[in-house]
Formats: structure tokens, C-alpha cells, sequence
């Protein structure tokens, strides 16, 4: 998935239409399909990404090397989830999800905790720290 300002980058001026299902190469071995145009994030945001990729390409590729899937206690800037939820669901109803999924991969005191954040939130919430890298949506304490 591209921002309109990526997809101009890489595609120059095309339709929208025409650069969905083309190929972009990552390091000349990452090979992915474009499948989606987003509209350029509006106005100052410490939220700066371009471009996105499946999670399911990450263990496929050498990605694996620097984004952990399996060690929840290790983040950083690839450790981010974007998530939208349906109309009707709120986020109380995710985050209560989150206590038996750490039970479950990681014993009866994971010491693993994580709750969703609006994005709009996410630079200046207190859970953040004062950190200039922090997670858009996933925190965790350890």
C-alpha cells in the first residue's frame, strides 16, 4: 500500500487505477503488488510512512532479520499496528483480548500488557514516554 505522494514518486503521475497490481522492489529481493492508494497524511504529523507491506511478507523476506514476530517484548518502529475497527466495536472490547493472548504465548505472568490508542492521540499520549520514536498503537511494559 502507497501514499498518493509515494505512488507519484514511483509511478509519476498515472492514474490510481493503472499503478494497482504493479510490482515495486525492495533492495532488488523484495518483490511486492501494489494494492492500495492512500490519501497523503494532512498537515504536521510525527507519523511519516509511505508505504506499507502484508505482515505475512515479513517472515517470507529479509525482513525477518530486523522485525521480530514472535517477541512481543522486544519493540520498536517496525513493532507499530494500524488497525480500524468496524463502527460498532470499541477499543475495550480489543484490549480485553490482549490479557488471555499474552497467557496464552507467554505463561500465567507474561509481564506483557498492550491496549489500542487512537491514532490521533498517539504522539502526545501519556503512555508514550518522552521518547521521539514511540508505538502508534501497541505499547508494552515489561
Amino acid at each position: 500500500m502507497l501514499t498518493a505522494g509515494r505512488a507519484r514518486k514511483y509511478f509519476g503521475h498515472s492514474d490510481p487505477d493503472s499503478i494497482i497490481g504493479r510490482t515495486i522492489y525492495y533492495q532488488d529481493s523484495l518483490m511486492v503488488t501494489v494494492t492500495g492508494i492512500v490519501a497523503d497524511w494532512p498537515g504536521n504529523s510525527d507519523y511519516q510512512f509511505s508505504q506499507w507491506i502484508s505482515y505475512a511478507t515479513i517472515p517470507a523476506s529479509f525482513l525477518k532479520e530486523d522485525i521480530t514476530l514472535d517477541r512481543w517484548d522486544k519493540l520498536n518502529r517496525s513493532s507499530q499496528v494500524i488497525i480500524k475497527l468496524e463502527k460498532d466495536v470499541k477499543p475495550s472490547q480489543i484490549d480485553t483480548q490482549f490479557i488471555p493472548f499474552a497467557k496464552r504465548h507467554y505463561g500465567p505472568k507474561p509481564g506483557f500488557t498492550a491496549q489500542l490508542k487512537p491514532l490521533s492521540g498517539s504522539h502526545f499520549h501519556p503512555t508514550m514516554g518522552v521518547r521521539a520514536e514511540r508505538p502508534v498503537y501497541r505499547s508494552c511494559t515489561r
